[in-house]
């Protein structure tokens, strides 16, 4: 395979990665809005005594699942970044 034919290969991989990686980011950007909200509409729930106790123990496990797929989407994007950076280093 000449070396143009490659390059070209790279370039097209690079841009999927790239698109991959602002996908990755709107997403992380979306799931750390979302958990802002939880953290916020959890606190006014608690300082307001009229919050039933339950309901805010019934989201912990709503705001875990959020915080390990914002971490989840942060491995994957670290990868993706180091995986392009990996591919333009090389030439």
């Amino acid at each position: 395979m000449d070396l143009k034919r490659q390059l070209q290969i790279i370039e097209s991989e690079a841009s999927i990665l790239r698109t991959r990686t602002q996908t990755l980011e709107a997403e992380n950007e979306k799931l750390l809005s979302e958990n802002n909200r939880l953290q916020m509409s959890r606190g006014a729930r608690s300082r307001d005594t009229s919050v039933n106790r339950d309901s805010s123990v019934s989201r912990e496990p709503e705001l875990a699942t959020l915080h390990e797929r914002v971490a989840s989407l942060e491995a994957e994007l670290a990868a993706a970044n180091e995986k392009v950076t990996c591919k333009t280093n090389t030439f």
